[in-house]
């Protein structure tokens, strides 16, 4: 292991014109630690990249993977983007329709739902989405419990419980989130984990956090012992990038007793009390269904 500049393969980096604002995001040692760091210099007669300081803590590895980012001449398939910042162009090819989706740029810094030395409050039943930081943050505290939340598209972490004690996360659906947390003391039962993630914590809630990797076959095993489901991509939903987060048969959420909506039987009934119905000018409110699609470059 060492720090700065490392070496790459391959010769597509020489057909890139603009190179002031590469990025590269890696694994740099272990498969649990990754971290995006802009270039500072990189030399394409000797195949070098000199990464910006500060350096990732445990420094470099060779042979740990990588890709660049932000490369123009790299889009070259649906769901990838190129940002330039000096005319506040964003490039994005996506990776569906776009006319019927609704897009968003989250600009959150800060996490949704903070509890700082609170004791005894449920958090049950709701969807944290579409931020660049994470959803909930507990400090310190006894008795919270996190339940029946979903999780998603997510720039940090989903739930970060630091200290306290005898807090609970519990029948919760998690994936597309891009850190974890540190759930030290903390029970962590019947949640449907849909993303190769890294776990940070105690399989039974009773002494310090230790790593875990979704994919490894003991740590499916132990979070399976408490009723939790493990599994890498897709959980079973009918159709992500059309936003149909309905299970399909057969998912492993149904393991959770999932009973299915009977929409055929939802709709308008006629009110005797009614004499027209509400029109849309009408409506106080509208549902708000916001996704978002990870992009990226390729690795050279």
């Amino acid at each position: 292991m060492h720090y700065g500049r490392f070496g790459y393969d391959g010769d597509r980096p020489s057909g890139w014109r603009d190179l002031s604002d590469l990025w590269v995001h890696g694994y740099w040692v272990y498969d649990w630690s990754d971290q995006y760091q802009r270039v500072q210099q990189l030399d394409r007669d000797k195949k070098e990249v000199w990464p910006e300081p500060p350096y990732p803590h445990y420094g470099y590895k060779k042979g740990q993977r990588f890709y660049f980012l932000n490369v123009l001449e790299e889009l070259d398939e649906p769901g990838e983007w190129y940002l330039d910042r000096q005319s506040g162009m964003l490039y994005f090819w996506p990776p569906g329709p776009v006319a019927t989706t609704e897009t968003s740029f989250p600009e959150l810094h800060k996490p949704m739902l903070a509890l700082d030395q609170a004791s005894f409050v449920r958090v049950r039943g709701i969807l944290f989405e579409c931020s660049r930081a994470g959803a909930v943050l507990v400090k310190e505290g006894a008795h919270d419990e996190i339940a029946g939340c979903t999780f998603r598209n997510l720039g940090d972490t989903a739930v970060d419980i630091q200290g306290g004690t005898h807090h609970l996360v519990r029948s919760c659906d998690v994936y597309e989130v891009a850190a974890t947390g540190s759930l030290d003391h903390v029970r962590v039962e019947t949640n449907l984990i849909a993303d190769t993630i890294v776990f940070e914590g105690s399989f039974d809630g009773r002494g310090p956090s230790k790593t875990c990797r979704n994919g490894d076959p003991a740590v499916v095993a132990e979070f399976g012992k408490r009723g939790n489901i493990l599994v890498q991509g897709n959980p079973g939903f009918g159709d992500l990038q059309g936003q149909d987060f309905r299970f399909r048969p057969g998912s492993p959420a149904a393991r959770f007793r999932f009973e299915r909506i009977p929409f055929e039987r939802i709709g308008l009934v006629k009110d005797e009390y009614r004499q027209a119905l509400p029109s849309a000018a009408d409506a106080s409110s509208r549902g708000t269904g916001v996704g978002t699609w990870n992009a990226g470059t390729r690795r050279p």
